[in-house]
């Protein structure tokens, strides 16, 4: 049996980290720490820099991590979103719109 090339083995650990961090979302709440950022120091610790879990070549998987950013980006704009509270008729929602269009124009 041949072993898993690095595309799985990241897939793998980036799926169990999306499950330890939903079953651990009442605990994480109460951390002083927002969810990016322990993500963003566990992606740290388990790739080159730390562990060297994840092997990731920034200059041969530019496609891929433009990807990933993009998609980075859209949910952070829609959880964003869903914790504002206010009415859709609400004329507060014109100006965030209007940016969050634009930067997605540009951007994307």
């Amino acid at each position: 049996m041949s072993l898993p090339s690095d595309f799985i083995v990241g897939c793998i650990i980036v799926g169990l980290l999306l499950i330890a961090m939903t079953l651990a979302g009442s605990f994480i709440a109460r951390l002083p720490l927002s969810a990016a950022m322990l993500y963003l120091g566990v992606g740290v610790a388990i790739g080159p820099l730390g562990l060297g879990l994840l092997k990731l070549d920034a200059l041969r998987n530019v496609a891929l991590l433009e990807r990933v950013t993009e998609v980075a980006v859209l949910i952070s704009l829609f959880t964003a979103g869903i914790k504002l509270e206010l009415p859709l008729t609400n004329r507060r929602w014109r100006i965030p719109v209007q940016l969050a269009t634009l930067s997605m124009l540009v951007t994307v």
